[in-house]
């Protein structure tokens, strides 16, 4: 397989691994809030707390699956506007899944943007916590002005083509939590633990070949 290609498959699954913190979150809610309702997790509610943790971040998907260079800051986009989007996708969970499927939403989405804000000084990224009512990113120390674009593929060379402290972090709170989540549900099968299995090949995969990284 030529080179190129190989890098570009690396740099798809590298985005893939930034996921797995959020995922893995995102199942351990819907597996609380049917522990504390007392009703089974199933397949479909497991699907709703993956996909409502990870559906901020829906905005710069297509430009990974394209291959296209990210040059804008996913974070100024309105898929990371915590006034807009938690009444608005709740609602809609609610109307077309159900009272259970609202609340996981409405926590994997919490959960996000929590995860998103700032906790750094000075800070470096962040969301619009107050927009529409303020452009100002909100972190656990004030307000201040959105930062400059961050450069995604930078982002991706420091932190997940190559092992770090961060991606092995997030990894294993990912895949901890989801593993564990499987193996307490007697609704799920043990086949429901082979997305773990791609995301430890995925991240040997990547981390074995990151020398052959394409930053053009």
């Amino acid at each position: 397989m030529p080179l190129r290609r190989l890098s570009r498959i690396r740099i798809l699954l590298a985005n893939a691994l930034c996921a797995v913190c959020d995922a893995g979150v995102g199942a351990f809610i819907a597996l609380s809030v049917t522990l504390y309702l007392q009703i089974p997790l199933t397949p479909e509610l497991l699907l709703v707390g993956i996909l409502a943790a990870l559906l901020p971040d829906m905005d710069i998907v297509p430009h990974i699956i394209l291959g296209e260079r990210i040059r804008f800051s996913h974070h100024q986009t309105w898929w990371h506007r915590p006034l807009l989007l938690l009444p608005m996708v709740t609602s809609a969970a609610l109307w077309f899944l159900g009272t259970t499927a609202a609340i996981i939403t409405l926590l994997g989405l919490l959960y996000h943007y929590l995860h998103d804000t700032e906790w750094r000084r000075p800070p470096k990224d962040g969301i619009a916590w107050l927009w529409p009512f303020s452009q100002q990113y909100l972190s656990w120390f004030g307000l201040y002005p959105p930062p400059p674009t961050t450069n995604h593929r930078k982002m991706l060379k420091q932190y997940w083509l190559q092992p770090s402290g961060r991606s092995e972090r997030e990894i294993s709170i990912g895949l901890g939590l989801y593993s564990a989540v499987i193996l307490v549900s007697p609704l799920l099968s043990p086949l429901y633990l082979l997305p773990s299995l791609f995301v430890i090949g995925s991240a040997v995969f990547v981390w074995s070949g990151n020398q052959t990284v394409d930053n053009s």
